[in-house]
C-alpha cells in the first residue's frame, strides 16, 4: 500500500496534468491531504479534488481571484455562527 505522502504526491501530479492552466499551487496540498483522510482511494479522492476545484470553484482561489477568496471566508464564518458558535466565539 502507498503511504500517505505518496497517495498525496500521485493526486497532485494527476490534477497539474489534468488541468495544466492551474497546475499544481502552494495550498493545494491542504485540500487534497483532507480529501484523502476521508477518501483513501487516490482515483477517487482525484476526482473528488477535480469537482471541489471545477464544480464548487475553489480552482479560482489559486488564481489570484481575491473575491472568491473573501466569499469563501464569509462562507466560513456564517457556517461557524450558525453550526459550531464555540468555534465562532473563540475566533
Amino acid at each position: 500500500m502507498d503511504s500517505g505522502e505518496n497517495r498525496l504526491y500521485n493526486v497532485l501530479k494527476a490534477f497539474s496534468a489534468y488541468d495544466p492552466e492551474t497546475g499544481y499551487c502552494q495550498g493545494m496540498n491542504f485540500i487534497t491531504g483532507m480529501i484523502l483522510l476521508m477518501i483513501p482511494d487516490q482515483e477517487d479522492a482525484f476526482w473528488c479534488l477535480v469537482f471541489v476545484m471545477f464544480v464548487r470553484d475553489w480552482r479560482s482561489i489559486f488564481s489570484n481571484d481575491s473575491a472568491r477568496i473573501s466569499q469563501l471566508i464569509d462562507d466560513l464564518e456564517n457556517y461557524l455562527r450558525k453550526n459550531c458558535r464555540a468555534v465562532y466565539n473563540h475566533m
